[in-house]
């Protein structure tokens, strides 16, 4: 045979190779695209994929430990925990497609739509800690959610969560919150953590009854009458914010910790019926001393570290 006609050979065959490949991949695109992908399967056969659905489909393989498409899912189809914190997720719909899951971790990464979680009809926790969040659209579609932590995000409407009506734990911490109307029908709200935002009126914690532990310090408070139904209300803590009148902690029986720092207090405001509790609180300096106060306050108008404080437990 002439070199020239293996030439030829070699030329054809390279070129019956290239026809392949290229007919190849019509078929793997029409079989898996992101319009029709729903399982993590599916998303992760994807050919071309976006920057931000690459980099979900990457976290998760970290959190199953291999590469391996079919193996990755196979490993994490059955899972219920999740934890993918830092790992620069921002597209969660490889994540809606682990239908078991039921606690979700997603801490320190760019996240900035929550709604293709509505698939997890059996999502419990959902923590989106120090995120780019901006909206809640879609939290109310899961449907068996009890706990959901969105601390240091930039969601300032709460307005979905009024929906969610089985939860029972909340903490928005540090997002400019103003705004909690949307609270009030929450009736099954056990733990509510809202410091650090420019929350000024309590009226919609009013019917809250079965709270057992609120977080309230750093925001613009004056008046905490509207938490005096509060009857399993145990911790309350309120430093840094602007009320003067605490009588309504006299009136809830259940009180085992009370939390005042940070505020001008010129007679001892803790609740008289606290048995086995402890009460912390910035008394003026040179205002008359309570006879038989329940611990002894900090004399100093700054707030101190908790340690560096005379705290003594109440005595029945």
């Amino acid at each position: 045979m002439s070199s020239k006609t293996l030439t030829v050979g070699a030329i054809v065959l390279a070129t019956g190779l290239s026809q392949g490949l290229v007919a190849t991949q019509p078929a793997v695109a029409a079989k898996y695209s992101a319009a029709t992908a729903k399982t993590f399967y599916e998303w992760c056969m994807v050919p071309r994929k976006t920057s931000a659905v690459k980099a979900t489909v990457e976290a998760l393989f970290w959190a199953a430990g291999t590469k391996r498409c079919a193996q990755a899912a196979k490993r994490l189809v059955d899972r219920e925990e999740l934890t993918l914190k830092n790992l620069s997720v921002r597209d969660l719909r490889p994540i809606a497609g682990l239908p078991k899951l039921k606690k979700l971790v997603l801490d320190r990464n760019p996240v900035r739509d929550l709604s293709p979680l509505r698939q997890l009809k059996q999502l419990q926790m959902l923590s989106v800690n120090y995120s780019t969040l901006k909206t809640l659209k879609g939290i109310e579609q899961l449907e068996s959610l009890e706990a959901l932590s969105i601390d240091r995000t930039l969601v300032t409407d709460l307005g979905p969560i009024g929906r969610v009506s089985q939860l029972r734990e909340l903490s928005a911490r540090g997002n400019g919150i103003q705004n909690i109307a949307s609270l009030s029908g929450l009736k099954k709200l056990r733990y509510l953590a809202l410091e650090n935002n420019r929350i000024d009126e309590l009226t919609p914690l009013t019917f809250l009854t079965e709270l057992q532990e609120l977080h309230l310090s750093r925001n613009a408070i004056r008046s905490i009458q509207p938490l005096s139904g509060l009857v399993v209300l145990k911790t309350l803590i309120l430093s840094h914010n602007k009320i003067q009148d605490f009588r309504t902690l006299q009136v809830l029986p259940s009180l085992k910790r009370v939390e005042l720092l940070g505020m001008v207090i010129t007679k001892n405001p803790c609740p008289l019926m606290l048995k086995r509790g402890i009460c912390v609180y910035h008394q003026k300096p040179g205002s008359e001393k309570v006879a038989k106060e329940l611990i002894t306050p900090s004399r100093s108008s700054e707030p101190k570290k908790l340690e560096s404080n005379s705290i003594k437990p109440v005595k029945n």
